[in-house]
């Protein structure tokens, strides 16, 4: 999928690579649950959490700004990052980033990566100064 850039306003779009692994691990799972069925009561909460991750990739919708990270569901905004209240940030794993986290002054952040993590690290690479932690975890 392409990224929509519109006057300094980048919109990430959706990627699905953590949803599909979620639901591959999920199926596994429901197979080995045929025989022993203990294990379908492990593989149906991480079914419904796939589940939940692909709504949430199709529904919401980030934004960089000049001045922010906007993160919003249709037109309405849910909620805006101020980048000057930003201390660091961080994708954990680096060679399989599957969670964003970000620190602003009062608060920590925690994101799944069901965007396009090389739009999202360039965007933050281009946007913020402040100190990033790529090889920590």
């Amino acid at each position: 999928m392409n990224n929509s850039s519109k006057g300094g306003v980048v919109i990430l779009q959706s990627h699905l690579g953590i949803i599909l692994g979620i639901f591959g691990l999920a199926c596994i799972l429901f197979a080995f649950g045929m025989t022993w069925d203990y294990i379908l009561w492990i593989a149906f909460p991480i079914f419904t959490f796939g589940i939940f991750l692909g709504l949430q990739s199709q529904l919401l919708k980030i934004e960089f700004t000049d001045y922010s990270f906007d993160v919003s569901r249709g037109n309405h905004l849910l909620r805006r990052f101020p980048y000057e209240n930003w201390l660091h940030w961080r994708l954990f794993w680096p060679r399989l980033p599957i969670l964003f986290y970000f620190r602003e002054e009062k608060s920590i952040h925690f994101l799944p990566i069901i965007f396009g993590v090389k739009k999202l690290r360039q965007e933050l690479d281009q946007r913020l100064t402040h100190e990033y932690y790529p090889n920590e975890i």
